[in-house]
């Protein structure tokens, strides 16, 4: 449906992070209304770092149904929304009593792709898929969104997605995976290095991420940008690493930050050990993440031959 980039599954985090189990999360309607479609297709929305605050999205034809105070009950007034567009600006308070979501707004398929389109993709049994937008104030105050790619015809598989809960920062990835292409060049063109923060669960079709930026400016403060400490591979094999640390200064597509990583003279061929941090932003509690990637020679240009 979209370009989807997540965060690995395979690197090695730590910090304050505290798992959440999401085997354990009760999937369970106590009352639904009568559908129009009889195909009813479900997501279900965590809230708060315990995924205490369960919201059921419930996608019936145009009509969206959201279950804002958790009870499990899609009747209550208020929860059914004749389209999309309308779900904006939806209150939600954490059971906490200190912090408030917005859902400022939902997409659908109706969104992404015209009525042909959409008849097309139903035709080949292909589920829509929901984006979430939501604002998180309390103690740590940020945005978020999530990308659910396929909205379940049941709740007990539906996909999740946990905003406010437990933040990594990791290397964007492609379909939970590192590209093959991802790789720190030598020379005078080194490519750009991307990552994004947030709460993953390739498992449960978790996918939610901190905005960075919107269309004009960064959502950080000056000052307040991701580490990367980076040990390079020696040139001989009784060198010693070589380290060097960067920071993520640049920011994009609205869930990442960026950088150009130039490799330092007299590195080796072979792997580099990569540390992302985020203690910046003190707020945000962000474990770190550590991983390896190749270092490569710099590129020919074909045009020099």
């Amino acid at each position: 449906m979209r370009f989807l980039v997540a965060l690995g599954c395979a690197l090695v985090v730590g910090g304050e992070v505290t798992a959440v189990d999401y085997d354990k999360v009760e999937r369970r309607l106590t009352k639904e209304p009568v559908y129009q479609t009889k195909k009813p297709r479900y997501a279900l929305l965590l809230f708060g770092k315990d995924a205490k605050l369960p919201v059921w999205v419930v996608l019936d034809g145009e009509t969206v149904f959201v279950d804002r105070n958790g009870d499990g009950d899609l009747t209550g007034e208020g929860e059914k929304f004749a389209k999309e567009a309308e779900c904006k600006a939806i209150e939600i308070k954490d059971p906490d009593g200190k912090t408030r979501y917005t859902i400022d707004r939902i997409q659908t398929d109706h969104s992404f792709y015209t009525a042909k389109v959409r008849q097309e993709r139903e035709g080949k049994g292909v589920p829509p898929g929901l984006m979430a937008y939501v604002s998180i104030k309390g103690a740590a105050e940020y945005q978020q969104y999530c990308d659910i790619v396929e909205m379940r015809d049941s709740p007990k598989e539906a996909m999740l997605a946990h905003f406010h809960g437990p933040l990594t920062i990791a290397p964007m990835t492609i379909n939970w995976k590192l590209p093959a292409s991802t790789a720190l060049r030598k020379g005078k063109n080194p490519p750009e290095f991307i990552a994004n923060i947030g709460t993953m669960s390739e498992k449960h079709g978790c996918w939610v991420v901190v905005r960075t930026c919107d269309e004009k400016e960064c959502a950080f403060p000056a000052g307040v940008r991701p580490m990367a400490e980076v040990e390079f591979p020696a040139a001989t094999p009784e060198g010693a690493p070589i380290k060097k640390t960067y920071t993520l200064s640049g920011y994009r597509c609205g869930a990442a930050f960026r950088e150009n990583l130039q490799v330092p003279d007299g590195v080796g061929a072979g792997k580099a050990k990569v540390r992302l941090s985020f203690d910046a932003w003190k707020d945000g509690r962000v474990a770190p993440s550590t991983f390896e990637i190749p270092v490569r020679e710099p590129e020919v240009d074909t045009k020099d031959k």
